[in-house]
């Protein structure tokens, strides 16, 4: 009996540790298609706004994706600063898009998208050992 339950907790693992590995990664026209639904959603774009809120979505996306391809061959610090140019690029492209009501929604939603980010990422890196005073 024991062996058994041995056996198929170790089938488990083997395919959970398969799945893992088989992450499906979105194109940029999902990754657009999915940020500019979510941005309908907090700011209720009109069909116009949306369009342009996509074109502009994919574009970075295309941009971003280009970026990571790359990423062996270029430093650390040049991605990043790279990546945030992107970003801020794109960001000042969707804001000249946005009304006043929305672009005020859109900094609201960045920032709380900001926050949970922070959470995430905070929640994957180890607690820092405590300093010792002496």
């Amino acid at each position: 009996m024991k062996k058994l339950l041995l056996m198929i907790m170790l089938v488990a693992g083997i395919n959970m540790l398969a799945n893992a590995q088989t992450k499906m990664h979105k194109t940029p026209e999902q990754k657009a298609q999915h940020l500019t639904k979510m941005l309908n959603k907090k700011l209720v774009l009109t069909a116009d706004q949306s369009v342009k809120v996509k074109a502009i979505l994919f574009k970075r996306a295309t941009q971003m994706d280009s970026l990571k391809a790359n990423q062996s061959t270029t430093d650390r610090k040049m991605n990043r600063m790279t990546r945030k140019q992107i970003m801020m690029d794109a960001d000042k492209e969707v804001n000249g898009v946005l009304t006043a009501t929305q672009q005020k929604t859109y900094a609201e939603v960045k920032a709380a998208m900001k926050e949970k980010m922070k959470a995430r990422k905070g929640a994957k890196t180890p607690a820092a050992a405590p300093a010792v005073q002496g």
